[in-house]
């Protein structure tokens, strides 16, 4: 052994030995500058460190892209790669999902993240997806634990020109404190002119009526029903509204109603 590699040895020794010798909350402010994969790693130095580890998770309340660790140029990955990194991450759900109050996953585009999602993140009250492969068993009961919900948004690849029933249905769960629903049909900006709009099931209707809190809606490249328009239009608690849809002609007057409400700006 080299002279160069024993004085790195003694180097490290020393440092951990002094490191060490701080309390356990002093730790513990430490490793919470650390990112959330260098977190996962500190566990394996030893069981203090892992001990005390395991209890500073409480910090995170806000995940997203570049807080697990990852460039920025990463979420320019196929959406296979990227499904599998979810998945490889449920480890970190385990431990700071119940703390995460902000969660951004629309860099990860498959339905299958629902399940995963309702199981380790309840407290959540800011949810941001983009989900463009879905199958519609994953949205059931999607949101029926996440009582503290108050903004969702949402951009979806139509699938038969429409979005899945069981997504609306499952907004039944967050009705109570929903403030914001936000949702953006994926191919509005490149689906030719005077095809088929998509549509939002009628059942939104609903959902809208029993928001009492709600004070933000958005909706996005869909084809709205009466039903719909006439609750949007008589929602006296909103105050933001946002809807981008192709008119069928000139004259089309199907969301007339709305424009004669004016509390929005």
């Amino acid at each position: 052994m080299g002279i160069t590699s024993s004085t790195q040895m003694i180097n490290q020794q020393v440092f951990y030995d002094k490191i060490n010798d701080l309390n356990d909350d002093c730790l513990a402010e430490i490793f919470m500058k650390l990112s959330l994969e260098e977190r996962l790693i500190i566990e394996s130095v030893c069981q203090r460190w892992k001990n005390i580890s395991q209890i500073s998770w409480y910090n995170v309340e806000k995940m997203n892209l570049q807080n697990l660790g990852l460039d920025k140029n990463y979420i320019s990955q196929d959406d296979d790669t990227m499904l599998r990194y979810f998945f490889k991450s449920i480890h970190l759900f385990e431990r700071c999902g119940k703390f995460v109050k902000i969660l951004d996953l629309t860099w990860v585009h498959d339905s299958s993240i629902m399940p995963i999602i309702k199981l380790h993140f309840p407290f959540i009250k800011k949810l941001k997806l983009q989900i463009n492969d879905w199958i519609n068993r994953d949205f059931d009961n999607a949101f029926s634990n996440m009582k503290n919900l108050e903004s969702l948004s949402i951009v979806i690849e139509p699938n038969n020109q429409s979005i899945p029933l069981t997504l609306i249905d499952a907004l039944n769960g967050v009705v109570d404190k929903l403030k914001k629903l936000k949702f953006k049909n994926y191919l509005y900006c490149t689906k030719p002119c005077g095809s088929e709009e998509m549509t939002i099931p009628n059942q939104l209707a609903s959902i809208i009526k029993q928001s009492k809190s709600l004070n933000c809606l958005s909706l996005v490249g869909y084809e709205l029903s009466d039903a719909i328009i006439a609750e949007i239009s008589n929602k006296k608690s909103l105050t933001n509204l946002v809807i981008h849809k192709r008119l069928k002609c000139n004259n089309d007057k199907s969301i007339y109603p709305i424009s004669q409400y004016n509390n929005y700006y």
